[in-house]
């Protein structure tokens, strides 16, 4: 600890003496920076040692446990199906189904031409079917 502040006490000197300008040639009365930092470190040198000791118990650490949570994936959006597209109206439009029998077209399924959802009684798909 001494030898610390004997250290700290000439570099303290040696700055004073650059930024007052002290210089080793002496002859005008001022104090060379050699006799600055020997005067510095014989006063520091001279003072009793004092030490302090602290004995600081350090607290016990908790342990630390972190847990990082399992992954889980982001839901899936519901399923919607797919909208059921109506064909476009059919060229061939059948007042009833006498007309298509009429025209020999009967039975007409689900996607032929004049089939239409009002020709179907039971809705199974096939319109005029007896």
């Amino acid at each position: 600890m001494q030898g610390r502040l004997i250290l700290a006490g000439a570099t303290a000197a040696l700055f004073v003496s650059i930024v007052t300008g002290c210089s080793d040639s002496g002859g005008d009365g001022t104090e060379s920076s050699t006799s600055v930092v020997t005067r510095v470190v014989t006063e520091v040198a001279s003072q009793p040692a004092t030490t302090t000791t602290t004995a600081a118990t350090p607290a016990p650490l908790a342990p630390t446990t972190t847990e990082t949570p399992a992954y889980t994936p982001p839901p899936e959006p519901p399923y919607t199906p797919p909208a059921v597209v109506e064909p476009d109206a059919p060229s061939i439009y059948y007042a009833s189904c006498a007309a298509v029998r009429a025209a020999g077209a009967a039975p007409i399924h689900r996607g032929d031409p004049g089939y239409s959802s009002d020709l179907d009684r039971d809705g199974d798909g096939v319109a005029c079917e007896s």
